[in-house]
């Protein structure tokens, strides 16, 4: 038998559930491009992490055949795993070898503490 105090913890879960849709629940990701005198732009929206990662690595990897400069815009990113950090390794590794440059923009605050947390702030150049 349910009491007034288990309905409001329903009430206050439904909630919870609503809000975390509503502000940053995202659990897929969108990739836009956008190329611009000759440097890409690729803005990452929402969770990068082991089932999103593999999206990233099919647009960032191959841009490096024709594009000198990759930018990645993270400014709508709310989540990244050690799959997405991965990606960003072999971004870097395949923008030097083939003698061009990634930069990644747009940080923030969280994203920023697991970039310094694995000494990547210090592999990639931030703006």
């Amino acid at each position: 038998m349910r009491n007034a105090k288990d309905d409001s913890m329903i009430r206050d879960f439904g909630t919870i559930v609503e809000i975390i849709k509503d502000v940053g629940g995202k659990f897929e990701m969108n990739i836009n491009k956008t190329l611009e005198n000759g440097k890409l732009t690729i803005a990452i929206d929402g969770r990068l992490d082991s089932t999103t990662a593999p999206q990233l690595q099919e647009v960032l990897i191959p841009a490096f055949d024709e594009i000198k400069e990759v930018e990645l815009d993270l400014t709508q990113l709310v989540y990244m795993s050690s799959a997405g950090l991965r990606v960003l390794l072999m971004g870097l590794k395949t923008a030097k070898a083939k003698g061009a440059f990634m930069i990644v923009s747009g940080v923030s605050q969280e994203i920023m503490e697991v970039l310094g947390m694995t000494g990547f702030s210090d592999l990639l150049t931030i703006k």
